[in-house]
């Protein structure tokens, strides 16, 4: 069986957070932003980094975590929020960072008491800012036994490094290329 990964976007101003199948994002993954005026109408690759990938994920418990994180969280609004101008209010209704990662460690809670700790695959989250995962202890909740943590390397900001995190087939097919040993039979020696 073969092991896949689950990857968090986050935008770098608004601090929208999306979920992916794939390390790349498509136009249909802004689909989950559900106010269409704070939706981005194109893809700006250089404002989007990952914030975490969660690696050693069954192509079951993956697709489970996706679809639950997709669905909308419902925000109670307080008089405060309301009385605020529009402009001002949606900055702040835009910033959801620390409430889609309590989401995440509230979906792994929830599959772990439904289907059990030996149904559990052994998760490993690797985050981009590694305070954000200590956020859902202020909340009062933990994240479950099965998830460990590491720290995600990128490079220029939004490119990942970590080989854990790379995606099989990009993983197999680096593996198999070696630029320093020439290729045999070639006739040309370095």
């Amino acid at each position: 069986m073969s092991l896949v990964n689950y990857y968090l976007f986050r935008h770098m101003n608004t601090k929208q957070v999306v979920g992916s199948l794939t390390p790349e994002l498509t136009h249909r993954t802004f689909k989950q932003i559900t106010d269409i005026t704070t939706r981005p109408s194109r893809i700006r690759l250089d404002l989007w980094r990952p914030l975490v990938v969660s690696t050693n994920n069954t192509p079951e418990f993956r697709q489970r975590t996706h679809l639950m994180f997709i669905q909308p969280i419902e925000r109670t609004l307080s008089e405060e929020l309301l009385r605020m101008q529009r402009k001002a209010r949606k900055v702040l209704l835009m910033d959801s960072l620390e409430h889609k990662v309590e989401h995440l460690c509230r979906i792994y809670m929830y599959l772990e008491a439904k289907y059990g700790k030996e149904s559990m695959p052994q998760i490993k989250l690797f985050w981009d800012q590694e305070g954000l995962k200590d956020s859902v202890v202020a909340k009062g909740i933990q994240w479950p036994s099965f998830v460990s943590h590491d720290k995600l390397s990128l490079d220029r900001g939004r490119f990942i490094l970590n080989p854990e995190c790379q995606p099989a087939d990009l993983a197999q097919a680096s593996n198999e290329y070696n630029p320093t040993t020439p290729a045999s039979g070639s006739g040309i020696s370095i």
